[in-house]
């Protein structure tokens, strides 16, 4: 299954799977992360870019096998009762645990470390005040797994609906680094500094304290923690203070929103869709034994004061400060299309054939090879082949054949993960 490195905080973990191995260590005081995978059977030495061989960790044809490795590593933790969080430790409530119009019981957390959350109401227990499935979304795949998005859960502001997941190592940050994106399509839009146009995402910190001591309140509107022209910013508490941003949601249509603290820099980082506004800060939460709090707000007095009103699908938070191109990472990956193979060319003399076909830099392909065309008789030649980096062809040489065979066929497939 897999292979598991100890050693001391930050240490080094890592898993193998098939032909492909992943290494994360953090760095800095956990800081920064270090992330490192292999394709052992073309660098079975597992040689860095220091010798000449490229880390393909970062590269987006491989982005999908990335993902794969990150999920059985955090099985391995857990199974190992890892008790280091690490940089890169990601929440995901992608919303799909039912049917639309359905009320929301259980949410559950799409990766290993089980962050599970319980749908509930401020007006009472009832089932039918809880918030509710939509089949209203963003897109039809997710962009952090890659896989089919079929619901959003839709909270009632009048319902004070809301979302509980229990205390998690996963989820306290304090000082360090971490990243919140979700997609939000608000019902109604903030009209004033009033706390009917706060739209709090997520908080996390003891019921019934006040909010100096919370770890964090990310908010897809200020309202009430604005004034009569910020209210309707993006906006993140951290312990007492309040950090606003130049950016709002401008209509009630799908949003992609984000925030991200960077310790070492001092910085906060907003983005809405594609724009983009970072702020300079020495704020830092506290660290919570509170749960998180999705979608609604609870005051000192452990009452709800303000919920979120709309739309909430996809939400993330990661423990580490996301780049730009990490926030959403199969984004970039490009969908297969219709390719051919423009030409080939025997070698003089020699077994071996040349391959020149239409690719991709951002998708892998499989060469096969039949001497008959018949289904179970194609081999495989070369696997998880990526395309040339900047081209849009990518050429092959020395392909075995079988020079006593009457007849030989080649093709060639896509190929996106494991």
């Amino acid at each position: 299954y897999g292979l598991y490195s100890g050693g001391s905080k930050p240490g080094m973990r890592s898993v193998t799977n098939g032909r492909f191995k992943l290494i994360k260590y953090d760095v800095d005081s956990n800081a920064t992360q270090v992330v490192q995978m292999f394709d052992l059977e073309t660098n079975p030495y597992e040689l860095l870019p220091e010798h000449g061989t490229a880390n393909i960790a970062y590269d987006p044809a491989y982005a999908a096998i990335r993902q794969h490795l990150e999920e059985l590593l955090m099985k391995q933790r857990v199974l190992n009762d890892d008790a280091d969080a690490f940089l890169g430790d990601r929440t995901l409530l992608r919303f799909e645990d039912g049917v639309a119009g359905q009320p929301a019981d259980i949410i559950t957390d799409r990766f290993p470390f089980e962050n599970d959350g319980t749908a509930l109401s401020g007006i009472g227990g009832a089932p039918s005040v809880h918030p509710t499935f939509s089949a209203d979304t963003p897109f039809t795949s997710d962009f952090i797994v890659g896989e089919a998005n079929t619901l959003s859960l839709d909270f009632e502001q009048d319902n004070q609906n809301y979302i509980q997941v229990s205390d998690s190592r996963e989820l306290d940050f304090g000082n360090a680094p971490f990243t919140i994106e979700a997609w939000v399509k608000l019902e109604t839009m903030p009209s004033g500094d009033d706390i009917a146009s706060a739209m709090p995402v997520v908080m996390k910190k003891v019921i019934g304290v006040n909010d100096s001591e919370l770890d964090y309140l990310f908010l897809a509107a200020a309202g009430n923690y604005g004034n009569t022209t910020t209210f309707n910013r993006l906006a993140i508490h951290l312990g007492s203070g309040l950090i606003l941003s130049s950016l709002a949601i401008p209509d009630t249509n799908w949003h992609h929103i984000s925030v991200a603290l960077d310790p070492v820099t001092d910085t906060v980082r907003f983005t809405l869709d594609d724009q983009i506004d970072t702020q300079t800060t020495t704020l830092s939460g506290t660290v919570s034994t509170g749960p998180l709090t999705i979608g609604a707000h609870f005051n000192s007095s452990g009452n709800i004061d303000s919920s979120f009103d709309g739309l909430i699908d996809e939400l993330s938070i990661t423990d580490g400060f996301l780049s730009l191109s990490e926030i959403q990472p199969l984004s970039a990956v490009a969908s297969a299309e219709p390719f051919t193979i423009e030409s080939t060319q025997l070698a003089t003399g020699a077994d071996t054939i040349s391959l020149t076909f239409e690719s991709n830099d951002t998708l892998l392909y499989n060469i096969q090879r039949s001497t008959t065309l018949e289904p179970g008789s194609w081999t495989d030649v070369q696997t998880f082949l990526p395309g040339a980096t900047g081209q849009t062809q990518t050429t092959v040489t020395d392909l075995p054949v079988d020079l006593n065979a009457p007849k030989e066929f080649f093709r060639v497939s896509t190929k996106l993960g494991l």
